[in-house]
């Protein structure tokens, strides 16, 4: 397996990163007592409404920032920087989200995603949402808008999903799930089945994609908590692109392994 030096010298920073963090981190945390709860692992800041009554849980305004970043190598032994933002503030009821993505494999430029959602409490389990999207892609004529409508919650067997149709401005048509579970194996180390797939229901863009099934992403990701704020972690899936009509049937499938590390406060 081919590896170049651009993804030997990140990998190894990359590994001193990491190391320092966890080792840092354990330090600051030592002396703290372990107050880690089994069936919470979101802890977002709370913010008092000036004259609320601090029981009236529907009034009070939460907020909580995510941040990720991993490195992934595929079976070419290429690889793939990725990070992820994702901010929200608002009551159990409503809240505003704004979430970004940006990807960069090795030895192209990067495209991202930036996208604005309002959800709204449907039930004691499952929100709806409803957005904007901007998308830009490292081929300018991929990028787009796109309106979204869907459903956020807790499915059967506690699987945290999003499923959600995106409607974008160069005709495409898609139907986005993504779902995930934390299975603790001790209070500080969770390992986390996922699955993330695209269907593609109309598209007549430029560059459109094959019907059915276009995109699917599944794999685990196992970390350690450091604290409620600092998680590194490693990752292994597999991935699935079905390619464009344009092209001749071109499916692609790889494996994916890597490390992380993903920041809350």
């Amino acid at each position: 397996m081919h590896i170049t030096k651009f993804a030997m010298n990140v990998r190894l920073d990359l590994i001193s990163i990491g190391l320092l963090t966890i080792l840092s981190s354990s330090l600051i945390y030592a002396s703290e007592p372990d107050t880690s709860s089994i069936q919470l692992h979101e802890h977002s800041n709370v913010i008092a409404n000036d004259g609320q009554n601090m029981h009236q849980h529907g009034n009070e305004i939460y907020q909580l920032v995510e941040l990720e970043n991993k490195w992934l190598v595929d079976d070419d032994g290429q690889g793939q920087l990725k990070s992820a933002l994702k901010y929200w503030i608002g009551t159990d009821e409503n809240k505003l989200y704004l979430k970004s993505h940006v990807n960069r494999a090795e030895s192209a430029s990067a495209d991202y995603d930036v996208s604005l959602l309002y959800r709204h409490l449907l039930s004691e389990f499952w929100d709806i949402q409803t957005g904007i999207k901007h998308v830009k892609d490292r081929n300018p004529d991929r990028s787009t808008n796109a309106a979204i409508l869907g459903l956020h919650g807790l499915a059967p067997y506690f699987f945290e999903t999003d499923a959600y149709v995106e409607i974008a401005s160069n005709d495409r048509v898609s139907l986005i799930l993504e779902s995930s579970r934390d299975i603790l194996l001790t209070q500080k180390l969770i390992t986390q089945p996922f699955i993330d797939a695209t269907i593609s229901i109309q598209d007549h863009s430029p560059y459109a994609r094959r019907s059915g099934l276009t995109e699917l992403n599944v794999g685990l990701q196992t970390r350690y908590e450091i604290s409620k704020q600092v998680m590194p972690y490693v990752e292994f899936s597999y991935r699935y692109d079905k390619g464009l009509k344009s092209e001749q049937p071109n499916d692609k499938d790889t494996g994916l392994y890597g490390v992380g590390i993903l920041f809350k406060f």
